[in-house]
């Protein structure tokens, strides 16, 4: 389910032609008790790769405790221009373009043939 969400975020922050800067998962447990975390996302993206990592890291941080009632999946602080090009030595953004250029080439996808026609892999265990 969180990935469906991140995807789904993931796509409408790249129709608007914007960059997320706050990552943001919300969790509603059973007795309605609810809890947001939120992450920075240095630099600003728009792939769903890069936030489906973070998602995944808010979540695992998590206690399960009781059954989940609610997920939910957010992103915030928008820019509209790309981040600024890293210097040859600086780290961080190393096939950036490529994730960004998948995901809107999966949007397409998606958009022509239906939202089933293609998937993410799933490795063992997830």
């Amino acid at each position: 389910m969180l990935e469906e969400l991140v995807e789904d975020v993931g796509r409408r922050v790249r129709e608007h032609g914007v960059y997320a800067s706050v990552a943001r998962l919300k969790l509603r447990w059973r007795d309605f008790r609810t809890i947001t975390r939120q992450a920075p996302l240095d630099p600003p993206c728009c792939d769903d790769f890069r936030l489906l990592q973070v998602a995944r890291r808010l979540f695992g941080r998590e206690r399960m405790v009781q059954p989940v009632r609610l997920i939910g999946f957010g992103a915030s602080g928008f820019r509209d221009r790309p981040p600024a090009q890293l210097g040859l030595f600086e780290a961080g953004r190393a096939g950036g373009d490529r994730r960004e250029t998948l995901s809107r080439t999966v949007d397409r996808i998606r958009s022509r043939y239906g939202s089933d026609s293609i998937g993410r892999a799933r490795r063992n265990g997830e």
